[in-house]
């Protein structure tokens, strides 16, 4: 539901315009904190997935993107220190 009766709008670009937050230094956070939570999953399943299938690379593909993602993790954490948040 848009409009007035919502609270927001919708601009052509499909972004909501009005008590609903569109951008902001709190919904970078989440996306960037999201990304290294999404990076250690799909590291998680792919190990999973070449240890059943005894797929060596698959395995090793998953530790690679378990550790990008503990360091994007690590990274924002240093960020929000060095901002103060």
């Amino acid at each position: 539901m848009s409009g007035p009766r919502a609270g927001f709008t919708i601009t052509p670009e499909g972004q909501r315009v009005g008590s609903v937050p569109v951008s902001g230094r709190d919904t970078e956070r989440k996306d960037s904190s999201m990304s290294g939570e999404a990076d250690q999953a799909k590291g998680r399943i792919k190990e999973a997935v070449g240890d059943l299938t005894d797929d060596k690379d698959l395995k090793r593909e998953g530790k690679v993107d378990k550790g990008a993602g503990k360091v994007k993790g690590a990274v924002d954490d240093v960020k929000d220190k060095l901002k103060g948040d």
